[in-house]
């Protein structure tokens, strides 16, 4: 899917650079054009990798995080065998003292 996402994004950077050399680049002297339709065509197909690398990231990022969040919950239930971490309650002063506890420590640091 990603080389097929790859594929689509450099023929549509090759698609804006034509339609850019046709619009821009004829009215350019006749010694630039050559320059400038080549550097065009670099830049689009650029950009348009470029986009697609970004669209494929969030897939990427979903899965590494899911990855992790998989294996801290595999953690947790070797630790904690049948502690249902979701439903528990915490008391307020629990956490109180736990603040507490965790200013003395850093004070010892």
């Amino acid at each position: 899917m990603t080389s097929f996402l790859i594929v689509i994004g450099i023929m549509a950077g090759i698609v804006i650079a034509t339609f850019v050399n046709f619009v821009i680049v004829n009215n350019i002297e006749e010694t630039q054009k050559v320059v400038m339709r080549i550097l065009s065509y670099i830049v689009c197909i650029l950009l348009s990798t470029s986009f697609l690398f970004f669209a494929t990231l969030r897939k990427t990022v979903d899965d590494f995080l899911n990855k992790k969040i998989s294996y801290i919950e595999k953690n947790i239930n070797e630790l904690l065998p049948g502690y249902d971490i979701m439903n528990a309650g915490i008391d307020v002063s629990d956490f109180s003292n736990m603040l507490i506890e965790l200013q003395n420590i850093r004070k010892c640091i």
